[in-house]
């Protein structure tokens, strides 16, 4: 984790600052009621609140870890985490502290970097108090004497750590101990049941959830927050994954990048690669009836197209429940597809304003909660601009629709593909502009958790972006016709013509998603370095990795949003209008082809490195709009071609209507008949699943037997753990902290289930 802590201040960050003191916002960062030495509520100055605060982190992260030799408990956990501890490390200065701390000053001295590393100890102590889920390796199902009989293919259960149950696994014999665990290697070489992501997450939930840095964040206090990249795995992916060298290789490390930026970013990787699998199977049809037509004489006749919309129609629903199996498949693998019973808590908001309140479940308990009616206030404010917005944005579209009709009818046809043009970069436009002020929007609503901040924004994006994008198209496929009318040739050109400049724009602006953070980077180094260089006369000398991350722009859930809209609006034009121009799906692949590339690049070149996400899909709202869209594409695939298309074109409206009432409904049935035929969850998942709760079940009930002897020196354990961990982070009323308190964290934690 590294914080930084800017050395300057503006004039208005310091007046801003002299309003925080007045509202005694402060007192909100440290949630305690007692506060120890180090206390930054009593700051009067920007600059006094910075060094209070360098000072409070400093001092939480050096305290050396005191451990009892006379107890038998803590040293289960001192020998269990030094068997996990690489042999050459055990002289190490650090061996003995829970962190190990960088402190340093950026190049032009206007920053101050806290870089922060929980030792592996420490996180191993962590994951035990926070109940946090590791993996089982093949010897500790053995010696839960359990017989599988395909070892090699077994995915081992996740449970919950326990070193004091490890050690009786192994028969006392804890050097045994790390074959009972999945071992990953660190960044730094050894070998260890955490990953990377699990120690950011325990770090961050250890210091986000004791210290608000985020109000520190937004009252100047500090700059910024983020997991540090690590050298050595970074170059390995931009290797492996990242290059533009691999454009068309489909095969991707998705364990490698879920083991490194976590499971939500794995899910939206292993999509992607999901998509272009699925959507060849759609040019293949397409190009097969365009082979098809030419040998027969009659190119894309109407025959063709109705075969067309049909494939895309029942291809829609085998493509989301084909998903639904690989994503079960990738949950159970990573062990989030159960019940997380750790006591990590999600990120809280940036943004979010809160108060200790009491819980409602207990009013002894004290949780973080919103303060009045601020969250139904900007609720209300939020729906009321999305549909001002989507107002304007309807009529915007309209009137290009109009131009175009009326330039159209005079003749005037470099005119009407020009507004062809513009209508493509109206949406694009649009997009820019209200990705702004949804975010704007959503902070108003004061969400508690990032994870439901970035749901928000992204309901409001996909609202507005649906019907900036395909209210043209739709006003063309099924009302132009009635209105104004159609060209002599139809009006299924015109679809065409604007649906390949909609598939043309996708590929452009993917393209800038690498440039965009490129260019944002860039000049803050060039700036910050000329500005260096006219103060002091001397050039700035190169920066480092760490130094580096700094300029660069944090990949959040709201930029990650984004890029799935980048994904999921390409595959909603292949749905709904893939039959207006059929070998324009050609196209969709290559731009997810080039989407994938650039968003791992700009991952690992140009953005900051994500905290890491758990996740169990791609998201439920997601796959929700996923569903309804593939409903959707029965009507719009067969409205097209009763209305557009010549094969009813004897038939008055009245019956037009009924044969698309009974064109659909047959679609319609299929796609249930489909749904119904293909499971959820692949068989060999559901067997895992199955196995994997026996794993489950045996392990805790042997550990609640072997356990029981612990019984009587229960509370004396659970005060001793939650003196250590007190002592070890600096604060004196830990036990008094909402969040600790709700969870039973660091300093109740029972020996048994």
């Amino acid at each position: 984790m590294v914080v930084t802590f800017p050395l300057t201040a503006s004039a208005a960050a310091k007046s801003q600052f002299e309003e925080v003191v007045k509202n005694k916002a402060l007192k909100m960062s440290l949630p305690w009621e007692e506060h120890n030495d180090h206390d930054i509520t009593g700051a009067t100055s920007l600059e006094e609140a910075r060094r209070a605060a360098l000072d409070l982190l400093l001092f939480a992260f050096s305290k050396e870890i005191k451990q009892d030799s006379e107890k038998g408990e803590d040293q289960v956990e001192r020998q269990i985490a030094k068997c996990f501890t690489p042999q050459d490390s055990e002289e190490d200065e650090t061996s003995d502290r829970g962190f190990e701390v960088l402190l340093f000053t950026s190049v032009d001295k206007d920053e101050l970097f806290l870089c922060v590393r929980m030792t592996l100890p420490e996180a191993l102590r962590v994951a035990y108090s926070a109940q946090y889920r590791l993996q089982l390796s093949n010897d500790a199902i053995r010696a839960l004497d359990i017989e599988l009989p395909d070892w090699d293919d077994n995915v081992p259960a996740y449970v919950k750590y326990d070193p004091y149950y490890l050690k009786e696994l192994t028969n006392g014999n804890i050097e045994n101990v790390r074959s009972l665990l999945q071992m990953h290697e660190s960044p730094t070489g050894e070998m260890s049941p955490l990953r990377s992501v699990d120690r950011i997450r325990l770090l961050s939930d250890l210091v986000m959830h004791n210290i608000n840095l985020n109000l520190w964040r937004r009252h100047g206090i500090i700059g910024q927050i983020y997991p540090a990249h690590c050298r050595r795995p970074l170059l390995i992916l931009r290797q492996r994954w990242a290059s533009f060298s691999k454009l068309f290789c489909l095969r991707q490390p998705i364990d490698e990048i879920r083991d490194y930026f976590g499971e939500s970013v794995a899910f939206y990787f292993a999509f992607v690669e999901f998509a272009v699998r699925s959507l060849l199977l759609v040019v293949a049809c397409a190009v097969g009836l365009h082979i098809y037509g030419i040998v027969r004489g009659h190119g894309w006749d109407k025959s063709s197209h109705v075969v067309y919309a049909t494939i895309i129609s029942l291809w829609s629903t085998i493509f989301l429940e084909m998903w639904k199996r690989q994503q079960a498949t990738l949950a159970n693998r990573w062990g989030t597809d159960g019940t997380n019973h750790s006591s990590v808590q999600e990120q809280l908001s940036p943004y979010f304003d809160g108060a200790v309140i009491p819980f409602e479940g207990n009013t002894k308990k004290l949780v973080w909660g919103p303060m009045g009616n601020r969250a139904i206030i900007g609720r209300t404010v939020a729906i009321l601009c999305t549909v001002l917005f989507s107002g304007v944005v309807l009529i915007a579209v309209y009137a290009n629709l109009c131009l175009h009709g009326y330039l159209r009818r005079n003749g005037d046809n470099i005119g009407a593909n020009l507004t062809s043009i513009a209508l493509t970069l109206q949406i694009k436009f649009v997009d820019f502009v209200w990705s702004g002020w949804s975010t704007k929007l959503t902070i108003l609503e004061n969400n508690q958790f990032e994870s439901t901040l970035h749901h928000s924004r992204s309901r409001k994006l996909v609202v507005v972006k649906l019907m900036n994008t395909f209210a043209g198209f739709f006003y063309i496929a099924f009302a132009q016709q009635f209105i104004e009318g159609c060209p002599q040739d139809g009006c299924m050109p015109v679809l065409s013509q604007s649906v390949f400049f909609v598939y043309v724009s996708y590929i452009v602006f993917g393209l800038m998603d690498v440039v965009v953070p490129i260019l944002q980077v860039k000049w803050a180094v060039v700036s910050e370095a000329e500005k260096h260089r006219k103060e002091t006369g001397v050039e700035a000398k190169p920066l480092s990795l760490l130094e580096m991350q700094a300029k660069m722009p944090s990949y959040s859930g709201s930029e990650q949003s984004d890029d799935f809209l980048q994904i999921f609006f390409p595959i909603f034009f292949v749905m709904f209008f893939g039959i207006t121009f059929p070998l324009a799906t050609i196209l969709v692949p290559i731009v997810f082809l080039l989407q994938l590339r650039c968003d791992a690049w700009k991952l690992v070149h140009a953005y900051q490195r994500p905290y890491p996400l758990m996740a169990v899909s791609i998201g439920e709202w997601r796959m929700q709009l996923l569903e309804g869209v593939c409903y959707a594409a029965v009507f719009v695939n067969w409205g097209l071609i009763v209305f557009q298309l010549d094969l009813f074109q004897g038939y008055d409206t009245s019956q037009k209507f009924v044969a698309f009432f009974a064109g659909e409904q047959i679609l319609l049935t299929l796609k249930v008949l489909i749904a119904w035929v293909i499971p959820d969850v692949p068989e060999r998942v559901r067997v895992m699943s199955v196995r994997q709760d026996v794993q489950r079940d045996r392990f805790f009930n042997e550990e609640a037997e072997t356990m029981n002897f612990a019984l009587e020196n229960k509370q004396e354990v659970t005060e001793q753990m939650a003196k250590s961990l007190s002592d070890t982070f600096g604060l004196r009323t830990m036990g008094k902290y909402p969040g600790l308190d709700e969870h039973s964290k660091y300093y109740e934690q029972p020996l048994i289930e």
